[in-house]
C-alpha cells in the first residue's frame, strides 16, 4: 500500500478526532495506537484516547499538554504539528474509510516483518518445520479482526429454533455414563484428565480419542511422553485386546493373534493425526491449519506439564498458566473440545484426588470446563470423579475396571455412587 496514502489517512483521521471528539469512542474500539505507521501518529492517537478515557476535553492544546507531560511533544514535532492536524482536517469525515486504510496497511507491515524474520531464520539454517509453524503463528497474531456484537434476542431465537438438541459440534465420548453425566464433549471446552503416574490417564485419553476417530471425525493427538510407535502399539492393544508385549516381542507366547490383522486394517482407516509439538503457540498454529485442512473435531494433549509456553517466566506455575490459557484459547478459537491429561501432585499419593492436587493447579483449575480425577480403587478398578463441570452437575463418581495389559476401561455400573 502506498506510504503517502497511509500517512495522509492517518493525518486525516487524527485531525477528524480533534475536530469531532465525539467520534473517538467508535474509533478507539476498532483501532490500536500500534497500527499507526509513524511514531508521531502513534503518540498523538494514544494521547487522544487517554484524554477521552480520563473524561478530559480533547483539543490541540490538551493533546499537546498530554504529550509534553509524557515527554513526547518533541517526537511528534511540537505544538505546531498537533495544531496542523486540526487545520488539515477534511471537511467531510469518513472515519470508517480511514480506519480501513490504516488497519490494512498495519496488517501488511506485520506480514512483511514476519516474513523477513522467517527469511533470516532460513538463511541461518533453521529447521523448516519450526520456521513454518512460527510463521503461521506470528501471522495469525497480527490478524486484528473486529469482534462482532450479538443481540441476546438473536441467540435466544436460534436456541428456540434448534430446541434442546445437542450443540453443533458436540462429540460423544463412547462411554454411556460419561455422555449421561456430561452430555459429551462440547465446542470450546477444555477438559482435564488428572491422575498420578501409571493410574491410566493416557489409556483413558486414547480410548476416548479412538472412539472419536472411529466415528470418522479427524482429531489431533499431541503425544509428548511416548513415541508415535508406542502410542500406535497402545491403540492396537486396546482395539485387538492383544497385549502390548506382542508388539515388542512377536514371539511372546500364549496370545490369540487372530485379531491383530483386522485391528491394523480398522485403525488404518481412522483419521487420527499424531504430533509431538510442545510449544503452545506452535500448537495453536498447527491446530488452526489442521482445522482448515482436515476439519479436526478435537485435540488431545498428553500431557500438560510436558508442554512449553515459549515465554520467559521465573516460576513454573506461571508457565503452566500460559499453557493452560493457550489450550483454552485454542478450544475457543477453533470451537472444538481440547482434552488434556495432567499430573497430580505427589502429596496426593494416599488419598482420593481433589482439585487442589492438580500440579501447578491455579490456572488449570480455573481454565478447565471439566475436570476428571482418576484414583485407583483396588487392583484393577479406577474411580473417575467429575470434580468440576462448569455447565452441569459435578461430584459424581464413575467406576471402571481397567485392564492394563490392553489399556481398556470398562464401566462397572453396579458400584457407581
Amino acid at each position: 500500500m502506498n506510504d503517502h496514502v497511509v500517512n495522509e489517512a492517518e493525518k486525516a483521521l487524527l485531525g477528524a478526532l480533534l475536530l469531532r471528539p465525539e467520534e473517538i469512542l467508535e474509533v478507539a474500539d476498532k483501532l490500536e495506537p500500534e497500527q499507526f505507521s509513524s511514531a508521531q501518529h502513534k503518540a498523538v492517537y494514544s494521547a487522544i484516547c487517554s484524554l477521552d478515557v480520563d473524561g478530559e476535553g480533547v483539543d490541540p492544546i490538551s493533546v499537546a499538554t498530554k504529550l509534553a507531560g509524557k515527554q513526547e511533544l518533541d517526537v511528534v514535532g511540537g505544538e505546531s504539528y498537533v495544531s496542523g492536524l486540526l487545520s488539515d482536517a477534511p471537511m467531510m469525515i469518513d472515519a470508517k474509510q480511514y480506519i480501513k486504510i490504516i488497519t490494512q496497511a498495519a496488517g501488511l507491515r506485520h506480514i512483511l516483518n514476519v516474513t523477513r524474520r522467517a527469511t533470516a531464520s532460513v538463511e541461518q539454517g533453521g529447521e523448516p518445520a519450526d520456521i513454518a509453524a512460527t510463521l503461521v503463528s506470528e501471522v495469525s497474531k497480527g490478524a486484528l479482526a473486529e469482534q462482532d456484537e450479538v443481540w441476546l434476542k438473536d441467540v435466544l431465537m436460534e436456541m428456540s429454533e434448534t430446541g434442546h438438541k445437542p450443540m453443533e459440534g458436540t462429540l460423544t465420548t463412547g462411554i454411556t455414563r460419561f455422555d449421561s453425566e456430561l452430555g459429551g464433549w462440547h465446542p470450546g471446552e477444555l477438559i482435564l484428565i488428572a491422575a498420578r503416574t501409571s493410574v491410566g490417564k493416557t489409556a483413558l485419553a486414547l480410548q476416548l480419542a479412538n472412539h472419536i476417530a472411529g466415528c470418522d471425525k479427524a482429531l489431533l493427538f499431541v503425544t509428548l511422553e511416548m513415541s508415535n510407535r508406542q502410542l500406535a502399539e497402545r491403540l492396537l492393544a486396546s482395539e485387538t485386546e492383544v497385549s502390548t508385549a506382542y508388539f515388542r516381542n512377536p514371539n511372546e507366547p500364549d496370545m490369540d493373534l487372530s485379531r491383530v490383522g483386522p485391528g491394523y486394517a480398522k485403525l488404518y482407516e481412522y483419521p487420527f493425526i499424531l504430533t509431538g509439538t510442545r510449544e503452545i503457540n506452535r500448537l495453536a498454529a498447527q491446530a488452526k491449519r489442521l482445522k482448515a485442512q482436515h476439519d479436526i473435531a478435537a485435540i488431545f494433549v498428553d500431557y500438560v506439564q510436558l508442554m512449553r509456553s515459549g515465554e520467559r517466566t521465573n516460576r513454573r506455575h506461571e508457565e503452566v498458566g500460559l499453557i493452560s490459557n493457550g489450550l483454552k484459547a485454542i478450544a475457543n478459537n477453533l470451537e472444538i473440545p481440547v482434552i488434556a491429561c495432567t499430573q497430580a501432585n505427589r502429596d496426593a499419593a494416599n488419598e482420593p484426588l481433589q482439585l487442589h492436587h492438580l500440579r501447578e493447579s491455579g490456572s488449570l483449575e480455573m481454565d478447565a470446563d471439566i475436570v476428571l480425577l482418576l484414583h485407583e480403587d483396588g487392583d484393577d478398578h479406577v474411580k473417575v470423579k467429575v470434580a468440576k463441570n462448569r455447565n452441569g452437575r459435578a461430584g459424581s463418581v464413575v467406576t471402571f475396571r481397567f485392564n492394563k495389559a490392553y489399556g481398556v476401561f470398562t464401566h462397572v455400573p453396579t458400584v457407581d455412587f
